[in-house]
């Protein structure tokens, strides 16, 4: 009964990035975006994420919209129909391999956004979205329902976004695009019967101690307030 969407869940469920159409039958069609390596490699490197340190409640940001979207109000549905081409724009513009214009829908998205409603940002998260803007960011904007949460930026390498809040360290929370990763499959090492085709109990091990020892090395480099950037090779082991 809570005024919210279901998008979360289902892109929670898919992974990557992924078109999501909801039906007025509650059906509800997914649609994987056909995007270059290269265009992906870029998302990764430029898109930063940022938490401001305010929490909300999605239902009580989202229940005036919901409210004004059912009784026809003018100016929520026409906001709510652009926004809903922006999204189309956006796929748009990352199929034909042209990130920084939808690093420039952001912008535009949020300058729509934040119409909607008095509590979808305060002071604080609009001085640091300017900063953001100020320092090379090409668009930006709050991630779900808005007043809180994480602050999402798209800037090119030569800017440099500095966030920092009053007594407190800026959490900075690097991107990763997960696109269909199979899961491995686990069967017998060939000496001892196994067809090859699957990893053994060893390579599985491997694998875990190498992402264990990447998470910690981020958790260590968090603490100290240091920025480590960890790139995968293919054929490494």
């Amino acid at each position: 009964g809570r005024a919210v969407g279901k998008q979360d869940q289902y892109i929670a469920a898919y992974g990557g990035v992924t078109c999501f159409e909801f039906d007025r039958d509650g059906s509800v069609r997914a649609e994987p975006l056909a995007l270059a390596q290269q265009t992906l490699h870029e998302l990764e490197d430029h898109l930063l994420l940022f938490f401001t340190g305010f929490s909300r409640s999605a239902s009580d940001i989202l229940k005036d919209q919901d409210q004004r979207t059912k009784s026809a109000d003018t100016a929520m549905v026409e906001n709510l129909h652009y926004v809903k081409e922006l999204g189309l724009r956006s796929r748009a513009a990352l199929e034909q391999g042209r990130p920084v214009v939808f690093g420039e829908i952001m912008h535009e998205h949020w300058e729509r956004k934040r119409k909607r409603s008095s509590g979808m940002s305060n002071p604080q998260i609009d001085e640091w979205y300017e900063l953001g803007r100020k320092h090379g960011a090409i668009g930006g904007k709050l991630v779900g329902a808005g007043g809180g949460g994480f602050l999402m930026f798209y800037a090119p390498e030569t800017a440099r976004v500095t966030l920092r809040a009053k007594g407190r360290r800026n959490e900075r929370v690097s991107c990763r695009i997960e696109t269909g990763r199979a899961l491995v499959t686990a069967g017998l090492h060939p000496a001892t019967g196994g067809a090859g085709g699957t990893a053994c109990a060893g390579e599985m091990l491997l694998e875990a101690l190498v992402a264990c020892t990447g998470v910690t090395l981020n958790a260590v480099a968090t603490a100290l307030g240091k920025l480590v950037r960890i790139e995968e090779r293919p054929g490494l082991f």
